[in-house]
């Protein structure tokens, strides 16, 4: 049993197999990585846009007026307000989500992503296999964005793979203090 222990032959053979397997490891990890910080940046620009198209909601405010006589001072006291909350114009909404978006990025994150903001959507989400940015109203009060883009493959392109698709979305919902939160 003691000779097996001390015998190294088979070594030679294990050592570039598991050297293999751990760099594998190190690129899959380097390049989940780098796939989750453009989430977060891609998140950003979601969240930001989605807010900027639901900021150009108009808010019609109705109130209503009592006049009350206090000890012979006329005083007009507000009885009740209702704010009516609406996103009247999506063109506008999406210039100004669009606006934001772009404002949120540089030249230099963009090339390092295959999908870029080459396809701008307003009215419609992105489909599976489109890349890009889209916004659209998804309420009377809330407009919604998302970005998906496709990462170029680094450590793990000599595996084949083509690129790994990174997805975000962001919803911004309109409100006033008035109106029903």
């Amino acid at each position: 049993m003691l000779k097996i222990l001390k015998d190294r032959r088979g070594i030679a053979l294990a050592f570039p197999l598991l050297l293999l397997i751990l760099l594998s490891c190190c690129a899959l990890v380097l390049d989940m990585g780098r796939a989750h910080m453009v989430k977060g940046k891609l998140q950003t620009i979601a969240d930001a846009s989605a807010l900027a198209g639901a900021s150009t909601a108009e808010v019609n405010v109705q109130s209503e007026y009592e006049l009350i006589d206090n000890n012979g001072e006329l005083e007009l006291q507000e009885t009740s307000s209702k704010a009516d909350v609406k996103i009247t114009d999506p063109a506008k909404a999406h210039a100004a989500a669009l606006k934001v978006g772009f404002a949120n990025t540089s030249d230099d994150f963009w090339d390092n992503v295959m999908g870029r903001y080459e396809e701008q959507i307003e009215g419609r989400q992105l489909s599976e296999d489109e890349t890009g940015w889209s916004g659209v109203v998804s309420g009377v009060k809330s407009y919604t964005t998302e970005t998906r883009v496709k990462l170029r493959p680094g450590f793990l392109a000599f595996l084949g793979v083509k690129g790994v698709t990174v997805y975000t979305s962001g919803t911004g919902e309109a409100f006033s203090e008035k109106s029903d939160k």
